[in-house]
């Protein structure tokens, strides 16, 4: 007789063998709408299992938010920097016919200043961060008052291009032209975030070209969660494509092709018995290359009690998909220091090709 040793991958005798409400051979649906992907790791159970139950049990597709208010007021940064800039074009022309300055001009000065200014530790205090604090602390004690929360959200939503949407009314989304797009992002702004208050930051590097260490086509996965001041607890996936850099600090630009993204947040019970509570289900219909939600009703957040739970739609780039498929170890063949800090809580749905993230 021969003995056969097998590796077991998951539990034959149960669809969900390590009971954390991801199925062992299938994507989870509702409504003719996917809600979960296939358990990737069946034998490990996911830390988030009672978020991921307790997705699953209270999704209803009538309820989820999917298109912007139509009605929510927008502060034209884009018309008035540009009419600003004409009125003095056409002062400068006098004097330099051949000289304009444009918003693309001014955007790309204030990110090399980012740049510069990451390099330089004096920027970097704990007096500073202790400053930003105090003042939030400040700020949180007048969001107490719900209308006081509700009109400082408000403004904050105005001069950010952020907009109401559909089932929700404490929310807030960004909408995908907003004017953030033109700044790209680095980590600059990581930092200033870090220092203002609670917040989690998770990246994943991939490249799309054969040669890992080609820059021209290295991309990156961002995603955040966090207390945002006057916006309350939020969360965001960023899709970016790398730019240039100063002294070696990297700059990235928003992709230019959006896709169909979603994306839901939940926040912990601080007491044991408490119960989870969702704070958003976006599943905007309108593609994105940026996708965030801000509920002004929850402040004082602490981003480790933030679970986030969402997908990137890449069926119509399954190439793309692939990349980020074996982006694991990206890193340790590149110039690139950091690891893949995100990769961990990425899962891959073959089926549909989408990237979610359970985070």
């Amino acid at each position: 007789y021969a003995t056969v040793v097998g590796h077991l991958i998951s539990d034959p005798t149960s669809e969900d063998g390590d009971d954390d409400g991801l199925l062992d051979g299938a994507c989870k649906y509702k409504n003719g709408k996917v809600v979960l992907p296939k358990d990737d790791k069946p034998l490990e159970k996911n830390k988030h299992a009672d978020v991921i139950k307790n997705h699953y049990e209270n999704f209803n597709s009538e309820t989820l938010s999917t298109y912007y208010d139509e009605n929510s007021p927008f502060f034209d940064v884009n018309g008035i920097v540009d009419n600003t800039l004409n009125g003095i074009n056409g002062i400068v022309d006098l004097v330099f016919p051949d000289f304009e300055i444009t918003r693309e001009q001014i955007a790309n000065d204030l990110v090399d200043y980012s740049l510069c200014l990451k390099g330089d530790r004096r920027f970097y205090s704990y007096e500073l961060s202790n400053l930003l604090h105090k003042i939030k602390d400040i700020l949180d004690a007048q969001f107490d008052n719900e209308d006081t929360a509700r009109a400082c959200a408000a403004i904050s939503a105005y001069l950010l291009n952020f907009s109401k949407v559909n089932n929700s009314s404490t929310t807030y989304h960004a909408i995908p032209d907003a004017w953030q797009k033109q700044f790209g992002y680095n980590d600059l702004y990581d930092d200033v975030f870090d220092m203002a208050t609670s917040m989690r930051v998770g990246k994943n590097y991939y490249n799309t070209s054969d040669n890992d260490n080609a820059l021209y086509s290295l991309y990156v996965i961002w995603a955040w969660c966090g207390d945002y001041w006057a916006l309350g607890a939020g969360s965001e996936i960023g899709l970016y494509k790398y730019s240039h850099e100063i002294s070696g600090n990297k700059h990235f630009n928003a992709v230019n092709e959006s896709i169909n993204m979603s994306l839901c947040t939940y926040l912990l019970p601080s007491e044991p018995n408490g119960e989870i509570q969702s704070l958003y289900k976006w599943f905007p219909e309108e593609k994105q290359w940026w996708i965030t939600g801000f509920d002004y009703s929850k402040h004082r957040v602490d981003a480790e009690n933030l679970v986030n739970i969402g997908y990137l739609d890449f069926s119509g780039d399954t190439d793309m998909f692939e990349k980020i498929y074996q982006s694991e170890n990206y890193y340790l063949n590149t110039n690139l220091e950091e690891p893949q800090k995100l990769y961990p809580f990425l899962n891959f749905d073959s089926e549909n090709y989408y990237v979610w993230l359970i985070w």
